[in-house]
């Protein structure tokens, strides 16, 4: 079983930001060979979506508000543990990612949501490659 858990930057334990490095390390650095600097300065300014089994970080991803990568909301650094590949996890962490930025806003430091017009409004960004949120939502 999954515990999904969502944390702004500052709320982040020493234990569970260690976690997120070395998960994005093991997978962008070491597993796919992606060279570029992993601590952008961004994620002082996001939101973290971790998925937890026991105690063992298996999924993340990082919401990203608007006007800092984009002019949209973007959700990236998007990654599984090699361990629970292939049991759709990875389906689930992009749909609660979605999940989490439409809802609206989480706290008053990061507003979450959509446009004022109700049309989706997130650039979805794993690694090298970009999908309008709009293939994946009827907004």
């Amino acid at each position: 079983m999954t515990n999904w858990t969502n944390k702004k930057f500052s709320d982040l334990t020493p234990e569970e930001l260690y976690a997120i490095l070395r998960l994005r390390s093991e997978v962008f650095v070491v597993e796919q060979n992606c060279v570029f600097l992993d601590m952008d300065n961004k994620d002082q300014l996001s939101h973290h979506l971790m998925g937890w089994q026991e105690d063992r970080l298996v999924a993340y991803a990082r919401i990203v508000p608007p006007g800092i990568s984009y002019a949209e909301f973007s959700i990236g650094r998007i990654v599984s543990s090699p361990a629970v590949r292939k049991q759709g996890i990875g389906r689930v962490l992009v749909s609660k990612g979605i999940e989490l930025a439409l809802r609206g806003p989480i706290d008053k430091a990061n507003d979450l949501g959509t446009t004022k017009s109700g049309r989706c409004n997130i650039a979805l960004r794993p690694c090298c490659w970009r999908w309008c949120c709009r293939r994946w939502c009827s907004l």
